[in-house]
């Protein structure tokens, strides 16, 4: 199975997840799960990447794709050095199986992460020989919050280079409604050369619709 295929497979699954997000978010009465964002002691909301992860392997679950399995904490077939404290095997957060083989692994992140903690991922991404996802969740933004991930993920990758397959992006702002996606392409392998290139305004004002913005779609959801 190619990339594209992959590739579209997933940001369907993406968006699907999307919208299930954000009506629990938002306490829509359509929603199609039982999950819950739990509340911290001072009853604010706790957003984590585990929200994002176990909506879309419940979708998996129902997808009209019979022959895509999937792992979680899946260990690598490499091994990483992390803390300076001798190579091991290290685990992706989820991964994807088509008639039995690895397609696909993907790597799930929230908030405004720290550089080493997405530098970490962004080395299992283009490590490892199978295409890659990279899945954020954030609960609001303003004009440098996006700006501010994508000066980070062009930091990891100017440090480990070229991946040996191709990756997808997905980003997904909470109080927005906006989903940010790039498909990885077939044979595009460097992710260091200007490829986090579009800017707040481009969806501020965005309708609820699609736009396309050079590689990135942008999508805002209708749901309250």
């Amino acid at each position: 199975m190619n990339a594209d295929t992959i590739n579209k497979f997933l940001l369907n699954i993406v968006r699907e997840a999307s919208i299930e997000l954000l009506r629990i978010y938002f306490k829509n009465p359509n929603r199609k799960t039982r999950l819950i964002f739990p509340k911290y002691r001072n009853e604010n909301i706790r957003i984590s990447e585990q929200e994002f992860r176990f909506v879309l392997t419940r979708l998996l679950e129902k997808s009209k794709h019979p022959k895509f399995y999937y792992s979680v904490e899946t260990p690598t077939n490499g091994e990483y050095s992390f803390q300076g404290k001798g190579k091991r095997s290290a685990s992706s957060d989820l991964s994807l199986y088509f008639d039995g083989k690895k397609v696909l692994n993907i790597e799930f992140k929230a908030h405004n992460a720290k550089q080493d903690s997405i530098d970490k991922d962004i080395e299992k991404l283009t490590t490892e020989d199978v295409n890659g996802a990279w899945i954020h969740i954030l609960k609001k933004e303003d004009k440098g919050t996006v700006k501010t991930l994508f000066n980070k993920y062009g930091n990891a990758f100017f440090q480990y280079g070229k991946s040996k397959k191709p990756i997808s992006f997905h980003i997904l702002i909470l109080e927005s409604h906006i989903l940010l996606s790039r498909i990885g392409k077939e044979k595009e392998l460097n992710y260091s050369n200007g490829i986090f290139n579009i800017e707040y305004p481009s969806w501020k004002e965005l309708k609820p619709g699609k736009l396309q913005s050079g590689d990135w779609l942008i999508e805002k959801f209708n749901i309250k």
